[in-house]
């Protein structure tokens, strides 16, 4: 298994706490998309008193939403930290083995090949990280959306 104990727990923790932050991000984003059609139809109506309320909650919604943004991102890097750790300690155990060891040597090809380890898997964890969260988050953005487009048809 690449990812075993502490790293295990580590990194599944952060990726449920992940997408709940995401789930949570993209509510707030369809709430606020209602609340910026509900102001500007009370601007396009003359309706001063529904523009103010309406403006409000959109504000509102702003100030709640962008610090969880921000901890999206900050659950990011920390996943991607999880997964390098995990990845380079996994690629280590191998590296440390004997017959890896002499293979190494034999070839010669390979210049400070414990650096290139731990370079090589943070890179491919940030990436990784980084696909997953698109792919979460473009996902969840679909279904929300796909559900204000059918709530408005049927209207």
């Amino acid at each position: 298994r690449l990812i075993t104990g502490p790293h295990q727990r580590r990194a599944v923790a952060l990726s449920v706490l992940l997408l709940a932050s995401l789930a949570a991000t993209n509510a707030f984003a369809v709430a606020q998309s209602y609340a910026q059609r509900d102001y500007m139809t009370a601007l396009a109506q003359k309706d001063a008193e529904l523009f103010r309320s309406s403006l409000g909650r959109a504000l509102l919604m702003l100030v709640v939403a962008t610090p969880i943004r921000s901890f999206v991102e900050l659950l990011l890097g920390s996943l991607a930290i999880a997964w390098r750790d995990a990845l380079t300690d996994s690629l280590l155990a191998e590296y440390f083995q004997p017959s890896a060891i002499h293979w190494l040597r034999r070839q010669g090809n390979a210049k400070d090949p414990d650096m290139r380890i731990a370079v090589e898997a943070g890179h491919f964890a940030d990436v990784a990280a980084l696909m997953v969260h698109d792919i979460f988050e473009n996902g969840m953005r679909l279904l929300a959306f796909v559900g204000v487009v059918y709530t408005i048809s049927r209207s």
